[in-house]
């Protein structure tokens, strides 16, 4: 899988109810023990229990009501072209093998060894993949969506309007922002931007680009609005981020760029 990115992992034990959150990168959530449901803004909630595990796309926003003490191992992870949509619910039937590599990738995530915590998360999605039914488990977006998303996706790096995102899914511009409204809680524009940023990150992490460049194969044709862009959406500017980046792993602002 091409460009897997871990940003953290662990294990968590709660109780009651967690706040509404999002995250910056896909989730995977496998449950231990114990049971939870999963509230999504203007969607049906989703039942997981011991065995169950959950892939969320990334900002989309959540809250876990547990219906007993649940233990859950989690991992967060930033992947070019991911094959899923979300929400995904996989019923493991208590697959040793990923309970274990969740484990071991959260022990590999706290002793700081990066490069052996993605390698054994590759294998992690794979097992996943071998595991999941071939029907869908939930139904996706809109197709007009699933479209303008994956047409933002392949051409972020250039001069693209939501006028050229609309023509391309075949919907008008204002029937695009409702559809957007409706399936990601976000407009158009903000799913570009934050897709635009998705690569900057990535492309900061590699020290031989500079912050022009990076503008640039980003789709920003002035450098200081691409900066100032950076740090509306995480707080701080590009150079900033670049010498921590896991400091500010979770930090953004979708809705408000």
């Amino acid at each position: 899988m091409e460009n897997l990115d871990l940003l953290y992992a662990g294990y968590d034990i709660h109780k009651g109810c967690t706040d509404k959150h999002s995250h910056r990168g896909w989730e995977i959530l496998y449950v231990i023990d114990g049971a939870f449901n999963i509230n999504f803004s203007g969607q049906e909630s989703i039942e997981c229990s011991a065995g169950d595990l959950l892939i969320l796309a990334p900002h989309v926003v959540h809250e876990r009501v547990n219906l007993a003490k649940t233990k859950t191992y989690f991992a967060v992870f930033e992947v070019d072209n991911p094959k899923w949509e979300s929400p995904v619910l996989v019923h493991t039937g208590k697959d040793r093998l990923l309970e274990r590599w969740l484990h071991d990738i959260s022990e590999l995530h706290k002793s700081n060894i990066p490069e052996q915590a993605v390698t054994l998360l590759q294998a992690v999605i794979q097992r996943i993949e071998y595991l999941m039914p071939k029907q869908d488990a939930i139904a996706g977006f809109h197709p007009a969506v699933r479209r303008s998303c994956q047409f933002m996706s392949e051409h972020f790096s250039e001069n693209i309007t939501i006028a050229d995102v609309a023509k391309e899914s075949s919907v008008s511009q204002s029937h695009l922002n409702l559809l957007f409204r409706d399936c990601l809680d976000m407009t158009p524009l903000q799913y570009l931007r934050m897709v635009r940023m998705q690569a900057a990150r990535q492309l900061l992490l590699n020290p031989f680009c500079n912050i022009s460049e990076i503008a640039s194969m980003c789709g920003f044709e002035d450098m200081h609005y691409f900066t100032r862009a950076f740090k509306k959406f995480h707080g701080v500017p590009p150079g900033v981020f670049r010498n921590d980046p896991g400091k500010y792993a979770d930090t953004e602002n979708v809705t408000n760029v």
